[in-house]
């Protein structure tokens, strides 16, 4: 073997062990970023229950269908938590670190998606790190509660305007 062989050996070999080295190193961040986001969530469960929250589902999952061009697509969606307060159900979304600011546009659609798919009162953001809780309400979206409740008022005012016509006639 000659000098340049040894060289190019060893220029494979060391690239090998970086992206060893990265990946492992990729890992164990990732690691780290789980076990801070678990314990936020456990954190989140205790926060929410004191201030007079139920927790009904962890981890709650959802499946949609997209259909694209008549052609189906199925995903999940999966909300951190679904707790009650009253008759009222909300959406709870914990973050732990990072994006911790409901007006970021990725958080912001996750959000809308929990709204529109869950149907819920309303959508709770929760950032651990500085233990605030925002309600999200989006007005712009139309949920089913809000249509009943549009057509149970048309029919009371529907009732209440024939008997008053009834009255008036006699």
């Amino acid at each position: 073997m000659i000098k340049s062989d040894l060289l190019v050996w060893a220029v494979l070999l060391g690239i090998v062990i970086f992206f060893a080295v990265v990946k492992t190193l990729k890992k164990m961040r990732l690691k780290k970023i789980l076990k801070r986001a678990r314990s936020g969530e456990k954190k989140a469960i205790s926060f929410m229950e004191q201030r007079g929250y139920r927790v009904v589902e962890l981890q709650c999952r959802k499946k949609i269908i997209t259909e694209i061009n008549g052609t189906a697509h199925e995903s999940t969606i999966i909300a951190d938590m679904i707790v009650r307060k009253g008759l009222f159900k909300y959406i709870v979304e914990v973050k732990t670190q990072g994006q911790a600011s409901p007006t970021l546009p990725n958080v912001r659609r996750q959000m809308m998606e929990y709204y529109l798919m869950y149907q819920p009162h309303g959508v709770i953001f929760l950032d651990m790190e500085r233990g605030k809780m925002r309600m999200v309400k989006f007005r712009g979206a139309v949920q089913k509660q809000t249509i009943i409740k549009l057509c149970i008022i048309c029919f009371f005012l529907g009732i209440l305007t024939v008997i008053g016509y009834n009255n008036f006639i006699a």
